[in-house]
């Protein structure tokens, strides 16, 4: 079989792309000796953000690292479950003993979410100001329904 000139030279760019997207995707993720270890200081790592390709020491992990689960993290940061199934979550044993396993998330994935549905952090915390106060008005008005006395 032969090959064009053109044909030839696309095999070889396509040859040279390949491999220099291999170079690139092995300088992303750290090389294997160092999976399982602290990239602060070369310690153990935490086994529990193994899975989200994170890889610090106990004495390293900040609460931005904190694993939430799904309840929480709609209540924490008012993220519908559409946005939460987008985002990255590891599933583990429910302790309550439930057949389903929980879904936990990574906070600083949550907030990143919660940023880009509200703006800021700030707004976030206005959005959930307003949505308690609008609770209250609620509850406020059904109190006021309940203990009406009948008219004559």
């Amino acid at each position: 079989m032969c090959l064009s000139a053109a044909q030839k030279a696309r095999i070889e760019a396509n040859r040279l792309e390949a491999l220099r997207r291999r170079r690139e995707g092995a300088r992303a993720s750290p090389p294997k000796r160092q999976r399982g270890m602290c990239a602060e200081c070369g310690g153990p790592a935490d086994p529990s953000l193994a899975s989200f390709e994170i890889f610090v020491c106990a004495k390293h992990r900040s609460e931005k690292l904190d694993l939430i689960t799904a309840t929480e993290a709609a209540q924490e940061y008012l993220l519908p479950k559409a946005t939460l199934a987008e985002l990255r979550s590891v599933a583990r044993k429910n302790p309550r003993g439930f057949a389903t396993p929980m879904k936990l998330y990574l906070r600083l994935d949550l907030e990143e979410a919660a940023k880009n549905r509200f703006g800021s952090l700030d707004h976030l915390e206005a959005e959930r100001h307003k949505r308690h106060k609008a609770a209250y008005g609620r509850q406020e008005r059904r109190a006021a329904t309940f203990f009406r006395t009948p008219s004559s």
